[in-house]
């Protein structure tokens, strides 16, 4: 990849780390000579990089470059960037903010048909020398002296060249070159968002969960400014906070929804709940969860590589609020730890853990739920002190009736 921009080299990174071997470029003459030396399958290079146009144009008038395929990468509003990438015959168009699931399924894309062209050019040379050998024949019978090769040996020879060949071509292109442990999964299948309860359910039955959705607090469908979102409460039917409590006890909470076509979802998870809360936080004792999660919001390689992202994670030996924030292949994953309360009786912490389609999303949404909290602070603030202005307007005349009285 070509590109000045850290952060678009660590999505690269992220998305495709597993599965490829990627070399970086700081400029366009430094990608050239990365591709002269080794083998390259695909070449992502900034549109904004200087020089993009010029080794374009020399990747296509070499040879062997002209080959690899070309993805440009732009700025999503710059449609004149984009037309004049086109032009210059690249095999496609990544926008910024780059989609790590997009961009894998065009890469995988590009590199399967690089195979195809390849099979398609060996069988040709085998038929050609195929071809050869039948020519080889009709000269000797016209008088020229040669040595003469029955025509089955000719089509067996040409056969076997062509598999060989197809077979190098293959080999020398793939771009698992660390055994069958880097050889890509299939991800996960991404659900439609917002998760409805048919899909909740169901995961919570393969996992054998000890819970269901509450109806009664749970919310399908709901549209809110640029957000379309569901709301779903998850309790314990079997257990309940003490004997004379009417309510059974909180498994967890989903909320999951579109945001600018971007989807998040949002879980929260209460460590009395999950009697957890006599113990130490620890990554470990919320593995079930963690799993319900990511199978839930989908697409990433595995069950456990949420769990695995996050078990990585250094965890202070403090009771204050924590925060985490972690890359994955599928997106971006926000944590939070509230402050654990410490009196026997009711020690305990609550822990969020969200999904978003983007680091830019959980940024966005940082921020406005810092505006939002700050909004109810300054509310708060301001009827206090309109409270504490009309007890001192109303004291003298509670005094003065106090008095008469």
């Amino acid at each position: 990849m070509c590109s000045n921009t850290e952060e678009d080299r660590k999505i690269l990174h992220t998305a495709l780390g597993r599965e490829y071997c990627i070399e970086e470029a700081g400029s366009t003459g430094e990608a050239l000579q990365i591709m002269y030396r080794k083998a390259v399958a695909v070449f992502l290079c900034d549109a904004d990089m200087p020089g993009y146009a010029e080794v374009l144009e020399q990747m296509y008038r070499d040879k062997e470059l002209s080959l690899i395929p070309v993805f440009a990468v732009t700025d999503q509003e710059d449609e004149d960037g984009q037309i004049r990438a086109l032009s210059l015959g690249t095999a496609g168009i990544i926008t910024k903010t780059i989609k790590m699931r997009g961009l894998r399924v065009q890469i995988q894309n590009a590199l399967e048909y690089r195979w195809i062209f390849f099979i398609i050019w060996c069988i040709w040379g085998g038929f050609y020398i195929c071809r050869a050998g039948r020519l080889k024949k009709v000269r000797h019978r016209t008088g020229i002296s040669m040595e003469r090769r029955p025509m089955k040996k000719h089509i067996i020879l040409g056969l076997l060249i062509a598999g060989l060949l197809t077979l190098t071509a293959c080999v020398e292109n793939s771009p698992y070159t660390e055994g069958p442990d880097s050889i890509p999964k299939e991800s996960m299948a991404e659900p439609e968002f917002p998760l409805d309860k048919g899909t909740i359910m169901k995961t919570v039955d393969s996992l054998n969960l000890p819970c269901v959705i509450s109806k009664d607090e749970s919310e399908e469908l709901l549209t809110r400014e640029n957000t379309v979102y569901s709301n779903y409460v998850l309790r314990d039917p079997e257990r309940k906070y003490h004997e004379d409590s009417l309510d059974t006890i909180l498994y967890g909470g989903i909320i999951s929804g579109i945001v600018d076509g971007n989807r998040y979802m949002s879980t929260i998870f209460d460590a009395k709940s999950h009697m957890v809360n006599d113990k130490p936080f620890a990554w470990e004792d919320w593995k079930q969860e963690i799993i319900f999660i990511t199978i839930l919001y989908g697409g990433f390689e595995d069950e456990e590589e949420v769990y695995r992202a996050l078990s990585k994670l250094e965890v202070p030996d403090d009771d204050k609020v924590l925060k985490w924030g972690v890359q994955l292949s599928n997106g971006y994953c926000g944590v939070q730890r509230s402050s654990i309360t410490q009196p026997a009786d009711s020690r305990g912490y609550t822990i969020w853990i969200n999904f978003y389609e983007t680091e830019e999303l959980y940024l966005k949404m940082e921020q406005e739920k810092k505006e939002a909290q700050e909004k109810v602070r300054e509310g708060y603030k301001k009827r206090q002190e309109a409270l504490k202005k009309q007890q001192k307007e109303t004291a003298p005349a509670d005094a003065s009736k106090r008095a008469g009285s």
